[in-house]
């Protein structure tokens, strides 16, 4: 497992989803009610508070706590709170900012039965990373995302109540950012079902150097092999006329001009190509002499595996 904390993206997301259990809470006088004191305790930082007024709550509740839900108002407060009189009694039209974004939805809250009191259907977002899907990225990239911090649990859903949450990667090789800006916020709380991150992964500065390292370190292995061709490296040493086993490169090698660039999240790898300086090339010859070509430079290319520590190195694709 790779360590470290990449950077963080910050998404505002609002509730939609499907959950487990009862809450104890009686339930407001009305639909408007409920929404009120659902979004006044989220305000105040009461996550207890918040759950009791759904109806069902999640069996998760690993972010669904007053430390984590303090976070996210401390990044994105909950302000402007208002719920307009709807002409239907079955939704609450609901205004409310979170940080500097404000939203605008009618929320549909699902009647009581007989001497219960209204709440809403849910009181949490159950966020998925897309593993499963088609997401686009490599699937040890999607393992690898973190949600404040933390990995989402083995069912692949962490449970968040509306607002910033804090997405990362305990992959130091990747940043990631989640792409569902636009279909959060208030207008999420009507929809059922999980939302899917749809995370975007790019190399981080560190993939980047760390790939570099470890290329460097896969030349200088090459530039030690006596073979004409070895595995896994660029030399391709014609064998007419030469002897195999007694090629030998003087070094260092000089891998200064080679790119490292486009990473590609399906495979979790970033490629490189350019020339690389091997020195000396000192070869012996069938008839017992010794030929050699100095400064042989060598086309490079290859993919550097980020989603291994240290970076694993293919060459010549």
């Amino acid at each position: 497992m790779i360590g470290g904390l990449a950077a963080v993206a910050a998404v505002v997301v609002a509730a939609a989803l499907v959950l487990t259990g009862s809450s104890g809470h009686g339930g407001a006088k009305s639909a408007d009610e409920a929404v009120r004191i659902y979004l006044e305790a989220l305000a105040r930082g009461d996550a207890r508070g918040a759950l009791a007024i759904a109806k069902t709550r999640p069996a998760d509740r690993t972010f669904l706590t007053d430390e984590i839900l303090k976070m996210q108002i401390t990044k994105a407060p909950i302000s402007n709170i208002r719920v307009l009189q709807s002409s239907n009694r079955v939704s609450a039209h609901v205004i409310a900012t979170f940080g500097d974004q404000t939203s605008d939805e009618t929320i549909v809250v699902v009647p009581p039965k007989a001497g219960d009191g209204w709440k809403l259907d849910h009181g949490a977002i159950a966020l998925t990373s897309g593993k499963g899907s088609r997401s686009v990225a490599a699937p040890a990239l999607l393992d690898s995302i973190t949600i404040f911090g933390q990995p989402i649990s083995g069912t692949g859903v962490a449970y968040v109540f509306p607002g910033w949450v804090d997405v990362g990667s305990r992959n130091q090789y990747v940043d990631v950012t989640p792409s569902i800006e636009q279909q959060t916020l208030l207008n999420g709380i009507n929809r059922a079902g999980q939302i899917n991150l749809m995370p975007h992964f790019v190399a981080s500065t560190t993939g980047k150097e760390e790939a570099r390292r470890a290329i460097e370190a896969a030349l200088a292995k090459c530039a030690q092999s006596r073979q004409f061709s070895p595995p896994n490296c660029p030399q391709h040493v014609p064998p007419q006329g030469f002897i195999d086993g007694t090629a030998s490169w003087s070094g260092p090698v000089n891998s200064d001009a080679i790119h490292v660039d486009r990473f590609n999240e399906r495979q979790g790898t970033i490629n490189f190509f350019g020339m690389a300086d091997f020195g000396t090339l000192t070869v012996q010859r069938s008839d017992g002499r010794t030929f050699t070509m100095p400064h042989l430079p060598i086309a490079v290319t290859g993919a550097a595996d980020l989603t291994q520590s240290p970076p694993k190195i293919t060459m010549g694709l």
